[in-house]
């Protein structure tokens, strides 16, 4: 059974500021992003065990293409999206999100 995605309200500006600065760049890479997000967590919705460990019950998916993970947790009913993390930002600047 799969399970329903929220997204952290943080996790949520994270992912609006990085479409919003693709898509000053090429609306085609806004829009590509938007897609990789959405595939990333179809794949994560579906196969949530399959993804990477980071610490405790948190798992990251990498994006295809851009610089980010997507950080989540799975609860018992549900999958949270925590953060849309860049790779070059401060490593586990998320925890605490719930």
């Amino acid at each position: 059974m799969t399970k329903d995605i929220s997204l952290h309200p943080l996790a949520q500006r994270e992912l609006n500021d990085s479409i919003r600065f693709y898509n000053s760049v090429s609306i085609d890479l806004a829009a590509d992003l938007l897609a990789q997000f959405e595939s990333a967590s179809a794949f994560i919705r579906d196969n949530p065990l399959s993804t990477t460990i980071v610490l405790d019950d948190i798992r990251k998916k990498r994006l295809k293409r851009f610089p980010y993970n997507i950080i989540f947790a799975i609860r018992e009913d549900s999958i949270r999206i925590l953060a849309l993390a860049h790779h070059s930002r401060k490593p586990f600047y998320w925890v605490g999100r719930s």
